[in-house]
């Protein structure tokens, strides 16, 4: 499959726990090779293959920590 990078702005996040929390939950999703979150930018920078599939899952998973991607 094609690796994917994106970046999302993700609301809410205030501090490097917050940062820290969702870069280790989206990290432990199948087909997540790199995920970097930024607390100062409040962007998740990730790598993926599985297409729109796994972008969804992604997603779900950043909303199911309490954050809304913008």
């Amino acid at each position: 499959m094609t690796i994917t990078a994106k970046r999302f702005i993700v609301l809410g996040v205030d501090c490097e726990a917050c940062a820290t929390t969702i870069e280790k939950a989206v990290r432990k999703l199948d087909g997540v090779k790199r995920a970097d979150m930024s607390a100062n930018k409040g962007t998740l920078e990730i790598e993926f293959d599985g297409g729109r599939e796994a972008e969804r899952k992604i997603l779900a998973k950043v909303g199911m920590l309490g954050y809304k991607i913008a």
